[in-house]
């Protein structure tokens, strides 16, 4: 369910890519 959540809150703030549980570099974009 997190995942899920956590997946549909990137799409609502604009991220449209691919995002693969267990594999999160979206976060690692977040601190940059």
């Amino acid at each position: 369910e997190y995942y899920i959540d956590f997946v549909n809150n990137l799409r609502k703030i604009g991220v449209d890519v691919p995002v693969i549980p267990g594999i999160m570099p979206i976060l690692n974009l977040n601190q940059n």
